[in-house]
This record gives structure tokens, sequence and C-alpha cells, in this order.
């Protein structure tokens, strides 16, 4: 959620950087922080106490009774609430009241200086399949770095790839190969170049790398 438009397109003019840097797949903006976040009203007894003393209770009930989203709107607009008790209109100030936030369902929420900005946490097998072939590729980047290898050689990676590891890389295994410069992917052999043993989602494999050479 951006209140300011031109923030708003500044974002959308620059949704590449945002994604490539996140590693998100899409960000979207939302009209209504409503739809992220919830909110919770309580009365901060521990200053209405000192300034309102036995209306407390008449404070808690209209606080209870008002809706959420319309205190929160009359505060930041405002800084100040007016509510109407047994004891009659009382104004409260922002420190007055404690505002809690909670993410909706399925998201993990923050909010500050203008922007509510939600991240989904509901992994399908097509991300969870894409996150293990990026560890693999972060792996295997590590161990082209640890070998010296030149940014532009060409490698052959060596491996016995099984499991959901295996069936991960079956369908990400151009993006792998791009990613990596890979130009293929063979059982064990006496020509590895460099080779160590990774951790995967708790899996050991031992890998090894070899440069194209040319001829």
């Amino acid at each position: 959620v951006v209140n300011d438009d031109n923030l708003s397109k500044f974002l959308s003019d620059n949704k590449s950087v945002i994604l490539d840097e996140l590693n998100v797949k899409e960000i979207k903006r939302v009209n209504n922080a409503e739809e992220l976040i919830t909110y919770i009203v309580k009365p901060n007894l521990a200053i209405l106490g000192k300034t309102f003393g036995n209306a407390i209770p008449s404070i808690r009930k209209a606080l209870a009774d008002r809706n959420v989203n319309d205190i929160i709107n009359q505060i930041q607009v405002n800084e100040e609430l007016v509510i109407s008790t047994d004891s009659g209109e009382l104004t409260l100030k922002q420190e007055h009241i404690l505002i809690e936030t909670s993410s909706v369902k399925g998201l993990i929420s923050a909010q500050d200086e203008g922007f509510t900005v939600a991240l989904s946490t509901i992994l399908n097998d097509e991300l969870i399949q894409e996150g293990l072939v990026r560890d693999l590729i972060r792996q295997v980047q590590i161990m082209r770095k640890n070998a010296d290898f030149a940014v532009e050689d060409r490698i052959v990676v060596f491996g016995d790839f099984n499991g959901e590891i295996g069936e991960a890389l079956n369908v990400y295994k151009d993006y792998f190969c791009n990613e990596t410069l890979t130009v293929s992917i063979e059982s064990k052999s006496s020509k590895v170049e460099f080779s160590d043993t990774i951790k995967i989602k708790g899996e050991k494999i031992t890998l090894g790398i070899s440069r194209i050479i040319k001829k």
C-alpha cells in the first residue's frame, strides 16, 4: 500500500530491480492496508489512568464499539480521537491508545513511513522447486570461485541428483545451466577438477566441476 501516486509510479518503473533484489515473483499495489494487516486498538492504561481515572471503563467500551479503521484514520489525520462516553465527549491523544497489528493469514506484513508491505508466505510446489535449484546454483557458484575458475569459463557438473532435488533440477535445468554456465550435467567422473560436498535441505550431495577446455 502506497498512498503517494508519484512514489507508486517510481516503484512501478523500477519493478524489475525490486523483483530481482528481493527474489520475489510479483509486486502489486493494494488500495487498503486492511487487506494486509488487521489492527487491535487498546487503551494505554498506564497513561490514561493519570488523566481520566474512573472514566477508563467507559473509554474501553467506547473504543471497543468504534470501528477500528475509523480510529486509525482519525489518529493518523488529526493526531487525536474524540469519543463519546458515559462521562461525555473525551479527546484522546495518540499516546493514550495502543495500536497492535497482526498480519492477515498467509502473509507477513510490516508498516512504516506511509508504506504497508506484505509478503505471501504460501509456497506451491513450483516455488519450492525453484528455491532448491537457486540454492544449488548458489553452491555451484561458490565452488567455481573456490576452484579459481574464470567468470566466463563454461563447465561440466558431475553429481547424482535424486529425489526432490533431482525432480527440481529436471524442471529448471535450463535455468540452472544458464546461471552457472553449465554445458552438461553428468554422473561422477575421474575428470573432475574440483569437488566438494554440499548440503541442500538437509541432504548431502558430492559435486564435481570441470572446465570445458577450448581447443
